[in-house]
């Protein structure tokens, strides 16, 4: 809706495909951080930070793996995924490079939406939604009419960009945790090797 007001119809059709494609994969980022909920929810309630650690690894790892394999493929055979669409598909290749970047970005940046709601932070995640509404306003305003597909997808990555960092810092700011995956990779160690210490 942001973008169509944008891009030229000829240009809209290539877009919404190449954006399909990139919700499809990252339906999967999704469908994982819902399957982990409610391991999350119950390592925040008991506070018990080497569970949490563990359903935050198992919510994150996944994604970023699938994500990033898409994302290779994109910029490998993205032009002939896209011709499938007809000819004039083909030319939003870089365009869906874009848009499974941003997915790649979702998936590192973690659940930390559904973490900031666990912790009663349900107003700050509207306003990041609210934020990031108005950069992809701004993204569109600025770069669509001058790169066309390209800049209406590096709208996209700068909301994706915009959801994670803002995110992660109120995380980080409110509840003193993280949701990524380099925050699981960072802790999961020293509770492993604190735990051993303790045997």
């Amino acid at each position: 809706m942001l973008t169509s007001p944008f891009l030229g119809p000829e240009l809209l059709a290539p877009f919404g495909i190449a954006l399909k494609i990139s919700m499809l994969i990252g339906f999967i980022v999704q469908v994982t951080h819902q399957i982990s909920l409610p391991d999350l929810a119950d390592a925040h309630q008991r506070e018990n930070t080497e569970e949490m650690l563990d359903a935050l690894l198992r919510s994150t790892l996944l994604p970023v793996l699938v994500t990033a394999a898409a994302l290779i493929a994109a910029i490998f055979w993205g032009d002939q995924i896209l011709g499938l669409f007809g000819p004039d598909y083909a030319a939003a290749k870089w365009g869906l490079v874009l848009l499974i970047a941003a997915q790649v970005i979702r998936a590192l940046g973690g659940p930390a939406p559904l973490l900031l709601t666990l912790g009663g932070q349900q107003g700050m995640n509207a306003a990041i939604t609210l934020a990031c509404c108005g950069v992809l306003l701004v993204g569109n305003a600025a770069l669509t009419p001058r790169l066309g597909v390209l800049g209406a997808c590096l709208s996209v990555l700068l909301v994706a960009v915009a959801w994670a960092g803002l995110s992660t810092a109120m995380l980080a700011r409110r509840m003193k945790t993280g949701a990524s995956l380099l925050y699981v990779l960072r802790h999961i160690p020293a509770k492993k090797y604190a735990g051993r210490g303790r045997v």
